[in-house]
């Protein structure tokens, strides 16, 4: 079954400093932040809590059963990190490229003008009397 829809049936909630959130708030969350609630802090919160859970018992046989839940959570945010980081890169990328259209035509320009002032005096005599002029 899908993560995503592992997690609407189960309605799964991150635990959070302002409480509570669904999976589909977790888009809304910034990738990192100082003082917001942020992607990445969650995500370590999360794996910490997993890291815990992993620890062995020599007691307790069975299994820790938030284990599951926050594997869930983790492949979760690590899915949603990875795709905003995918987006910000092809962002920058489109970003680079228009700038660099942008600088081409400019360039390109120059040259069509540096050209036309290369020509020499009959060139022009012939271009203008060509244009009606």
């Amino acid at each position: 079954m899908d993560i995503f829809a592992k997690a609407t049936k189960i309605k799964l909630r991150f635990d959070s400093s302002v409480g509570a959130l669904a999976v589909e708030q977790l888009w809304d969350l910034p990738l990192t932040s100082e003082r917001k609630v942020n992607l990445d802090g969650l995500a370590r919160a999360v794996n910490r809590e997993l890291k815990e859970t992993a620890e062995e018992s020599f007691v307790q046989t069975k299994p820790d059963p938030r284990r599951e839940q926050l594997s869930l959570q983790l492949e979760i945010l690590k899915f949603i990190i990875n795709f905003r980081l995918d987006e910000n890169r092809k962002k920058t990328q489109a970003a680079q490229l228009e700038t660099e259209r942008e600088r081409l035509k400019s360039i390109l320009e120059t040259k069509k003008a540096q050209a036309l002032e290369n020509l020499s005096v009959e060139e022009i005599e012939q271009r203008l009397a060509s244009l009606g002029a």
